[in-house]
């Protein structure tokens, strides 16, 4: 009688056991599941944006989209519990637009002066996407026009950088701040602010405010932006003057060799083909295998009337790379 109670508390204290150890794990497998929710609550609201302000400054490009991708599933999830908060979409918005900007292979101010915004992976894009949703939620919760002005420049670059609107669409939204009474918390804000009125039919102005508020006068890369200015508005003197004054003012290959490309295209467009080569194959001298520099030197020969020279250069770069559809659009017009 004995032997078979002890065995029967002991069968009793091993199914508690079994029921204490699988109540922890599926607690455990809740926890991981829902980590992102669980973390909103570890942190108050402006914890929260301390932790963007934090993750916005880690200067590692992985571990700063991993921190960001982390606060935006945060945002998410918050923003589905409390979907009249304007307040979350509003943070959540900065937080979606920095790990875009997270994504892309520089600043604003370095997309512009590669010629780059139409390279913009897609997972950027979405990002941007997410940040024009985000905001125009916020618009629709407050019901006032003017309460997303102080979102106007991430709403407007956003929409810029994934091409959800046009140019001219993009004005009708920046033109909205008042430059006089608008912080520009950064170079890069003035900077396209300046950009979209140079784009819009408002140059005298854009330029102003660019000279002014856009530090062109400090270093070779704000220098480098207002020659890029230049050269999108078409005044190519100018252009000209800033790109050579950059060539005097520094040794670093990759800028040289960006500023001969954009020369070189200057002087292409002015049908000035003998000053366009020399600077493509200045960029040659630089990097003998760039394939860019060796198309345009076929495009000025081709201009120039030796297009069996332009024919025998893009052949052997078309047989070096079968993928190469402007080379082969080049060769279909011969």
């Amino acid at each position: 009688m004995y032997y078979r109670y002890k065995v029967k508390k002991k069968d009793r204290k091993s199914v508690k056991i079994l029921l204490v150890l699988s109540l922890c794990l599926a607690l455990g497998y809740a926890g991981y599941q829902n980590r992102q929710y669980l973390l909103f609550w570890k942190y108050t609201f402006n914890k929260l944006q301390t932790k963007i302000i934090e993750a916005e400054k880690i200067k590692n490009q992985q571990q700063r989209q991993l921190a960001l991708h982390d606060l935006c599933q945060v945002f998410d999830l918050y923003k589905e519990e409390n979907p009249i908060d304007e307040e979350a979409y509003a943070l959540s918005a900065r937080a979606h637009f920095l790990l875009g900007m997270a994504y892309l292979p520089g600043d604003l101010s370095e997309l512009l002066i590669n010629d780059a915004v139409d390279d913009i992976s897609s997972e950027a894009r979405k990002e941007f996407f997410n940040v024009i949703r985000d905001l125009r939620k916020v618009q629709a919760l407050l019901d006032d026009e003017n309460s997303g002005k102080k979102h106007i420049l991430m709403l407007s670059q956003s929409c810029y950088l994934s091409g959800f609107l046009s140019r001219e669409e993009i004005f009708e939204i920046i033109r909205k701040i008042n430059p006089e009474e608008f912080t520009f918390e950064k170079v890069d804000d003035a900077r396209f602010f300046a950009l979209m009125h140079i784009l819009n039919k408002n140059e005298e102005f854009g330029f102003s405010f660019l000279t002014s508020k856009g530090m062109t006068d400090e270093g070779v890369g704000g220098l480098l932006f207002l020659a890029t200015a230049e050269r999108i508005a078409g005044r190519y003197t100018n252009a000209i003057m800033n790109y050579r004054t950059v060539i005097d003012k520094t040794n670093d290959d990759r800028i040289l060799k960006l500023v001969h490309m954009n020369l070189g295209k200057i002087y292409y467009n002015q049908s000035l083909y003998t000053e366009s080569l020399a600077h493509f194959d200045a960029v040659l001298k630089i990097d003998a295998r760039d394939t860019f520099s060796r198309i345009w030197i076929g495009k000025n020969y081709s201009a120039m009337g030796f297009r069996d020279r332009a024919k025998a250069i893009w052949t052997e770069i078309l047989a070096a790379d079968r993928s190469n559809t402007e080379v082969k659009k080049l060769l279909g017009v011969m």
